[in-house]
């Protein structure tokens, strides 16, 4: 049986700190809906900016170099981000709708957003224990050593993170994307490609060149094999 919304098409985009029902309703009764809900961290807790940043160890890297305090950056960085890459999520939504003819959920946490970014560039246990207990949404401050070594997300226990071999680096804990497709399965992070390692693949299948003008470009030395 068709639900009475059969062929609305709606898109809803969803903050953490409200309730994403609306969408999810229109779903239920037919409507060819794209969510995107922006949470605070994947399990769906509450986070900020300004506690997502102490965690990873940023107000240790700002500041005077001798000083021992850490120092906050009054920048909203993962607030930016996220909205960049919410506008990211919707977009490829609608290609992947256009193209299928389906919509989808889309998730992104704000503390995924952070995470990934180390990957690509001392509270009293009491204390976090009344934290939680009353529903305060709070921080550690850690150095990045320490959130490496002491979070949990920070490691292959999050389906965002895999350990990646880079040829000529070696093995290391790498994020993929943070946004999560609900039609799509998220792809693990790839190693970078080596210099030159694609340029018979554009070359013949971009540029439609034959094997023998390929061939001729590398008796040149016009173009090269790839770097090893």
């Amino acid at each position: 049986m068709k639900g009475i919304l059969e062929g609305l098409r709606v898109v809803e985009g969803s903050a953490f700190v409200a309730a994403p029902l609306g969408g999810m309703k229109l779903a239920q009764l037919g409507a060819d809906l794209i969510m995107i809900n922006l949470l605070g961290r994947r399990d769906g807790g509450s986070e900020v900016d300004y506690t997502v940043n102490p965690q990873l160890g940023l107000p240790a890297l700002t500041g005077p170099a001798d000083s021992a305090v850490p120092t906050n950056h009054v920048f909203p960085a993962w607030d930016t981000i996220a909205g960049q890459m919410t506008c990211t999520a919707l977009l490829a939504a609608l290609r992947h709708r256009d193209r299928h003819g389906v919509g989808q959920l889309v998730t992104l946490a704000l503390k995924d957003v952070g995470l990934a970014m180390p990957g690509n560039l001392g509270m009293l246990a009491e204390v976090a224990a009344a934290f939680k207990t009353h529903r305060v949404t709070w921080g550690p401050y850690r150095t990045v050593r320490q959130a490496i070594e002491r979070d949990a997300d920070l490691s292959t226990a999050h389906p965002m993170f895999s350990m990646l071999e880079q040829p000529g680096i070696g093995t290391y804990l790498a994020p993929a994307t943070p946004l999560d497709f609900s039609a799509v399965p998220r792809l693990p992070a790839a190693p970078a490609p080596r210099l030159g390692q694609h340029t018979d693949e554009i070359l013949l299948d971009v540029l439609g060149l034959s094997s023998s003008q390929v061939g001729a470009l590398h008796d040149a030395r016009i173009v090269a094999d790839p770097i090893i």
